[in-house]
């Protein structure tokens, strides 16, 4: 039997360094590990193939998305600089930071995301979010090194929620080719986040060690220093999606009529009643 609980440490500031003592003027302490408990034992590490809310901390310490979510759930730039969609609603092009490396050293660029989007759609590896989330998409074509363009069939006011969701976490291009189980993740399969998987015992434990590199935080997610200043440091998740009122959802009529549809709205937008009729 597994323990209730696994123990997730993440070592702040790398292997062998100290920690404990406070910082100045009462601050947060440099250093030293934060250990906590999670309930559920992780089905994997690969962020493509994440489908447990308790394990969302665990795939957002290792890996980053191309946008992130603000406290509203508006959309803000991450591992992509800014976004463009077309006229028609059908071609989204990126740019990306050019100062980001897989914590195996890859490069991440253009042709990394492209590799990414690539492995969703072979047959086999997650159907579901070929069917689901990623139903409307067409290709990812490179325009330049650090500009992608992402081609939809159709057009989808949840895009760039995908694009800011864990299953959009970027894996290492080395890793989508080598690694040895690429669909359960662990050590061997590497983003570019805050911090590095190092150890995985089954039941037990997950052990991040800091990525000394990390330097591409939201800007509305990293934490900061006692002076107001980001430090660099991880970003939390983004928000979950909420469910919209239903003053806020577009009639189902006219749902078609993107883009004015809130891209918040869902399929399952509550429907309009007639108020009952008196008795």
């Amino acid at each position: 039997m597994l323990p209730l609980a696994l123990a997730a440490v993440l070592a702040l500031a790398g292997c062998g360094s100290g920690g404990g003592e406070s910082g100045p003027a009462g601050g947060a302490a440099a250093g030293g590990s934060l250990v906590w408990a999670v309930e559920t034992e992780p089905v994997t590490f690969n962020p493509h193939l994440w489908a447990q809310n308790k394990a969302r901390l665990l795939v957002f310490n290792q890996f980053d998305a191309l946008l992130a979510r603000d406290a509203e759930g508006g959309f803000l730039p991450w591992l992509a600089t800014s976004w463009e969609v077309s006229d028609d609603g059908l071609t989204y092009t990126l740019k990306l930071r050019e100062d980001v490396t897989f914590h195996d050293g890859e490069k991440f660029d253009a042709a990394a995301v492209k590799a990414n989007f690539d492995q969703l759609l072979t047959p086999g590896y997650n159907p579901s979010v070929a069917a689901i989330q990623l139903r409307s998409f067409d290709r990812a074509e490179v325009v330049a090194p650090y500009e992608i363009e992402l081609v939809l069939k159709e057009r989808d006011g949840l895009f760039l929620d995908f694009l800011s969701a864990p299953y959009a976490g970027q894996v290492s291009p080395k890793s989508l080719r080598s690694a040895k189980d690429l669909k359960a993740g662990g050590p061997g399969v590497v983003g570019t986040g805050p911090f590095i998987l190092d150890r995985y015992v089954q039941g037990q434990e997950v052990h991040y060690r800091r990525n000394p590199a990390y330097r591409w935080a939201p800007p509305s997610t990293a934490p900061t220093s006692p002076t107001g200043r980001s430090t660099g440091g991880w970003p939390r998740p983004p928000p979950a999606p909420t469910r919209p009122s239903a003053r806020s959802c577009t009639p189902r009529s006219s749902r078609r009529s993107w883009p004015s549809t809130p891209s918040s709205c869902r399929s399952t937008c509550p429907p309009t009643r007639s108020p009952p009729a008196p008795r």
